[in-house]
């Protein structure tokens, strides 16, 4: 059965949109790529960014794990 730590979801969920916000006041109408371009390649990194800031605080009693979710982080914003 799955559980999830509502806490740690919530807190994940309010980074990525501040980011997500953050992101769009930054670029405003400078964007260099196609809007249906940028739409798509943001929604998986927001995505793939909420699971790994959601995995990086449900893990933080687990300190072996988090030096390789923070990494997954770097590699995720690499992509952009």
């Amino acid at each position: 059965m799955l559980s999830f730590n509502l806490p740690a979801l919530f807190v994940s969920l309010v980074i990525t949109i501040v980011m997500a916000i953050l992101g769009g006041l930054l670029t405003g109408n400078q964007l260099t790529h196609p809007l249906w371009a940028f739409i798509s390649v943001g929604i998986v990194v927001y995505l793939l960014d909420t699971i790994i800031a959601y995995r990086l605080r449900a893990a933080g009693d687990e300190p072996d794990r988090s030096p390789h979710l923070i990494d997954s982080f770097g590699d995720c914003h690499a992509l952009q």
